[in-house]
């Protein structure tokens, strides 16, 4: 159960292009993230058997007060920029907010610190390495990757951490459009899609994965690359499980299709 719960971090990462593609694939068969299952198992089997468990469970604890504490941080960063804002700008809309904010929060960073320094030095250990790791992933990988969803102003002054993200500050335009592509397509056209989406369709689920669905495209034609499709995958991929419903999908997108129509353009 601690591999299969572990591996969501890579997962999640990986849905937000902090991590390669690769770690949010799902296989087409158990629907499961497979590749980052795998990793997750190998590393903990590594550490098994290389490490003493106590020593184990302690850098384990360590990263994951860490972590608590740096939700708790996020947690009074997000409450006191984007969730006052307004519009487009605050995609942070949480179902549940916190009682006794931000009380809760300070006392949970300042109990996780002094909790990482009361365990010892193997504690410190576990959570300053998964920090040094996350900085250098971040820094060779995920500043390329990660889509900005800040102000503009604030997308200014991160170009320095974020070299990308007048390209990625597209994505939106970039899904607006595949939107306006797929809508309302002729009758043949809605069912070549069908056709390609289903021959894509390894599980044979009527699903597919993110790797299923780029290939369907790119067997379409459609003018996207990889990141564009990952993308508009994730803003489909409404439950975030990391499959589409292919009905689902085309119902979504195309709307409706000219039925009285052969060739793929707009009503």
């Amino acid at each position: 159960s601690g591999v299969l719960a572990s591996s969501r971090f890579g997962f999640a990462m990986a849905r937000d292009n902090l991590l390669p593609q690769a770690l949010e694939d799902v296989n087409p068969q158990f629907e499961t993230p497979h590749v980052a299952i795998l990793i997750t198992g190998a590393l903990m089997a590594g550490a098994i058997v290389w490490l003493p468990v106590e020593e184990i469970a302690k850098l384990v604890s360590g990263v994951q007060i860490m972590v608590f504490t740096l939700i708790c941080f996020a947690l009074i960063v997000l409450r006191t920029t984007v969730y006052r804002e307004e519009g487009e700008n605050r995609w942070y809309r949480p179902k549940y907010e916190t009682p006794l904010y931000p009380w809760m929060q300070i006392w949970g960073i300042c109990g996780g610190a002094y909790l990482l320094y009361t365990m010892g030095s193997n504690a410190a250990i576990g959570a300053s390495a998964t920090a040094i790791v996350g900085i250098l992933i971040y820094f060779s990988y995920g500043r390329y990757h990660v889509i900005d969803q800040r102000t503009p102003y604030q997308r200014f002054k991160s170009r320095l951490m974020m070299p990308n993200s007048e390209h990625h500050a597209d994505t939106a335009r970039s899904i607006e459009g595949f939107r306006v592509l797929m809508k309302h397509p002729s009758q043949d056209e809605h069912n070549r899609r069908a056709a390609a989406f289903h021959a894509a369709d390894m599980g044979g689920k009527n699903h597919l994965t993110l790797l299923e669905f780029q290939r369907a495209m790119f067997a379409l034609g459609y003018d996207y690359n990889e990141d564009d499709l990952r993308e508009i995958f994730h803003a489909a991929d409404e439950n975030e499980d990391g499959v589409l419903d292919i009905d689902q999908f085309l119902d979504h997108f195309e709307e409706d299709f000219d039925i009285d129509s052969t060739a793929g353009t707009e009503k």
